[in-house]
């Protein structure tokens, strides 16, 4: 009998084209498998978080969906990084094949989906940078019309799994995200709504908003193979030695193309 995680590995590939010798890395794995998605991402870059996140997304969504919102918010400081995600997303969803695929939507400065929210029961990812997504999270979205504040309001604080990449490079962003987190948690929402933030480089001390950092001792540290603390999973050095090292085999094993 086959097994959850080698499933899950099999899946992980499909969709990401990797070789079947290359199986995600444990905490990918461990997005995906976990009861609950962690709080937080503390992983090297080039460590394949947004593959962990779009996996674990799409893994959810069809095997276990009560365990994850419907709409995947990836917020983002800087445009390129907004491009970049949604082609893997799309690229993914393409190989996936499913007959009524999630769509994937954008919003930027110069770049913004209108149509996202015509459909609410459907499963959508959106990619978009901070202003633009966290406006609209506050009922001021930018570049839209003010009549329709209200309804993309309701849909990002509201069945949704918001992601925040490059957490360190969001500015002022960082505490709006957290504050909105702790208000959902405080006044409920429709469906899951939960939050998670990542980067290379993620300090605690910067989620510790006058309203979530009550929160955030309870939520749960996540990156890799970790061991755990008083109130959080942490990453432990040989585990990080490790999954460097597998990420330079898997660089210097990889096909090369000359172009």
């Amino acid at each position: 009998m086959t097994s959850t995680s080698e499933n899950y590995n099999a899946f992980f590939n499909l969709v990401f084209g990797q070789s079947p010798d290359h199986a995600p890395f444990a905490y990918q794995r461990r997005v995906a498998l976990d009861a609950e998605m962690p709080a937080l991402i503390n992983a090297p870059t080039g460590a394949g978080k947004t593959a962990a996140i779009l996996g674990a997304w799409l893994w959810r969504r069809l095997k276990n969906p009560q365990s994850v919102g419907r709409r995947l918010v990836y917020c983002l400081p800087m445009r390129t990084l907004v491009e970049q995600t949604a082609k893997v997303a799309r690229e993914a969803i393409e190989k996936l094949g499913e007959e009524y695929p999630p769509s994937v939507h954008v919003l930027m400065s110069g770049d913004v989906a209108r149509d996202w929210d015509v459909n609410p029961e459907r499963e959508c990812i959106i990619v978009g940078t901070q202003d633009m997504l966290l406006s609209r999270a506050l009922n001021r979205g930018y570049a839209m019309n003010p009549l329709r504040w209200a309804i993309q309001f309701g849909l990002l604080n509201n069945d949704c799994l918001w992601v925040f990449d490059e957490v360190q490079l969001m500015g002022n962003a960082l505490a709006t995200s957290t504050q909105l987190a702790a208000f959902r948690s405080r006044f409920k929402t429709f469906g899951r709504c939960d939050s998670l933030w990542m980067s290379a480089t993620l300090d605690e001390e910067w989620l510790k908003t006058f309203d979530f950092k009550a929160k955030l001792e309870k939520r749960r540290k996540f990156a890799g193979t970790m061991r755990r603390t008083a109130s959080s999973l942490c990453l432990m050095d040989c585990h990080m030695s490790k999954l460097i090292w597998a990420m330079a085999k898997r660089r210097l094993q990889c096909t090369k193309r000359i172009v």
